[in-house]
């Protein structure tokens, strides 16, 4: 959640907004990466959001950065199942 609440702050857009995630614009996704890493580190470890751009100069490590992010904000936005819907799942495993 801190990672959403720092991205609406300096973006000004909602983290709610899937569709800024999935309308094939790298800018949302490279912003949302930013704040998961200052989310996650001690903001002094963190380079600025420009210096992060620079440093993803290729487009190999641009897209492994766009990979990394885009299964984070999959996972940060999976409904979460029902107890109902994953005990279905363990007895269908288990069968």
């Amino acid at each position: 959640m801190h990672a959403a609440v720092s991205y609406e702050k300096m973006t000004g857009k909602s983290a709610l907004d899937l569709g800024q995630f999935q309308d094939n614009k790298i800018t949302p996704i490279v912003e949302m990466g930013f704040c998961m890493l200052l989310a996650q580190n001690d903001s002094n470890d963190i380079p600025t959001l420009e210096n992060i751009m620079n440093d993803l100069d290729s487009v190999d490590k641009m897209a492994e950065f766009l990979k990394a992010v885009s299964e984070e904000i999959v996972e940060f936005y999976r409904p979460e199942k029902s107890p109902k819907e994953e005990k279905s799942e363990d007895v269908a495993k288990n069968a």
